[in-house]
């Protein structure tokens, strides 16, 4: 029973439950670092657990070692985040096995060479199955394969000495391929996910000093020493987590949920942002209106889900002529706005219109229905339409309107009474 872990005990169990409702709030694929930190704090509690010799002790110790190897592969697990990869739970189950068997020696006793030396070797399966197997071969676990294997061989030489050892070596390499799944895999370096990864990389480097204090106990290391990592790994995983909750909210704040595309209130800013540069630069803005004819009877006699599902083609459609700065808002129902910041001049409007009125008026299958789809386009030039945002999303829905009175199925600009281009 070790009693110098209460502290560590005490903030873990704090950490745990806390740390569950942040889970539910970041997503699902969360869940498997909570699992991590829950074997970790199992780990704690058996440590304090007061047991007699014999098979309790046997039994107590061998658990005390597997929750943190629990805690590990979880967090091995973890890392890569939700890309699903083909290898990785065959990667898992190897390393484990040799992992296993490692503590298995080590706990019951087992003072022979060959088995140490077998468990150690069993490191270069992952390296031979993916020479085998090529469709499971990436970059990412070619290197850790080989990674591995270069520690199977390097221990190999230092197996007469303690199953501890080869144990902790392992487990440290645990950790330290999870640092590296981590880094390979996050789509973007914050702050917390650059915690993260010292976190685990520094917790997989103490791995071989827990053993080295065994081995030599004049050698007093302190249990801040080895509980650093984990704070460093928990503080970085609530950055992290806490980063991708508030980017999720700012964008649920500022996208249409059905298309993904920017709502009204971030198209205004944008609008306005653009008429600002415009007059800076001295450079035209175009906003195109986009609208869906007769949106409400395909709505009536298709139902909902179909008319959802022309609208999800629609942005996509719309979005396939613009360029990287310019922007395409749902901005209503079946309404569409478009801010065109990269216009070169009158001309490049009508072509850049042009090119979306024919993308628009393809016809979409959806849900086995054939839909012969006809969208108007209002567009509105400035400074010479209009000099404020407002007046200018204003006068292209003006325009918009007069191209449906027409008709639809036209592109109509401002100040031009006749309809400019029409659906082919």
């Amino acid at each position: 029973m070790d009693l110098s872990v209460l502290p560590t005990l005490y903030a873990l169990t704090i950490f745990v439950c806390c740390f569950r409702p942040l889970v539910r709030r970041a997503g699902p694929h969360t869940n498997v670092w909570f699992t991590g930190w829950a074997f970790l704090l199992l780990h704690y509690v058996l440590l304090i657990v007061p047991t007699q010799a014999g098979l309790l002790e046997v039994g107590i110790n061998f658990l005390v070692i597997l929750s943190l190897e629990a805690c590990a592969f979880s967090f091995l697990w973890a890392s890569t985040g939700t890309r699903r990869t083909p290898f990785k739970r065959i990667f898992v189950g190897e390393i484990a096995a040799s992992a296993f068997v490692l503590t298995a020696l080590y706990v019951s006793g087992e003072t022979s060479y060959w088995p140490r030396l077998a468990g150690t070797l069993l490191l270069l399966i992952p390296g031979l199955h993916l020479l085998c197997v090529q469709k499971y071969r990436t970059l990412t676990f070619d290197r850790l394969a080989i990674g591995f294997a270069v520690l199977g061989v390097c221990l190999a030489p230092i197996s007469k000495t303690s199953s501890y050892v080869l144990a902790n070596a392992v487990l440290g390499a645990i950790f330290v391929s999870a640092a590296y799944l981590t880094f390979a895999h996050v789509p973007r370096l914050s702050r917390g996910v650059s915690l993260m990864v010292a976190g685990l990389l520094l917790w997989g480097l103490t791995c071989p000093l827990q053993a080295v204090d065994l081995l030599l106990p004049t050698a007093i290391l302190g249990r801040a020493i080895l509980d650093l990592p984990r704070y460093i790994l928990a503080a970085g995983m609530i950055l992290s987590f806490l980063d991708d909750y508030v980017g999720q909210t700012e964008r649920l704040a500022l996208h249409d949920p059905l298309t993904g595309l920017p709502n009204r209130r971030l198209f205004e800013n944008r609008l306005d942002a653009a008429i600002e540069e415009s007059r800076l630069t001295r450079t035209p803005v175009a906003c195109l209106v986009i609208d869906v004819d007769n949106f409400k009877h395909i709505n009536d006699t298709l139902g909902h889900p179909v008319g959802d599902g022309l609208l999800q083609a629609l942005s996509k459609r719309l979005s396939w002529n613009l360029g990287p700065r310019d922007l395409l808002a749902r901005t209503g129902g079946d309404e569409f706005t478009a801010v065109l910041v990269e216009a070169a001049d009158e001309f490049h409007v009508r072509f850049i219109a042009g090119a979306m009125m024919a993308a628009g008026c393809v016809p979409v299958s959806i849900q086995e229905h054939s839909i012969d789809v006809r969208i108007s386009i209002g567009v509105a030039v400035s400074p010479q339409d209009a000099g404020t945002s407002s007046e200018l999303h204003k006068a292209a829905d003006d325009a918009m309107y007069r191209a449906k009175r027409r008709g639809g199925s036209i592109v109509a600009f401002v100040g031009e009474e006749a309809a400019q281009i029409h659906a082919v």
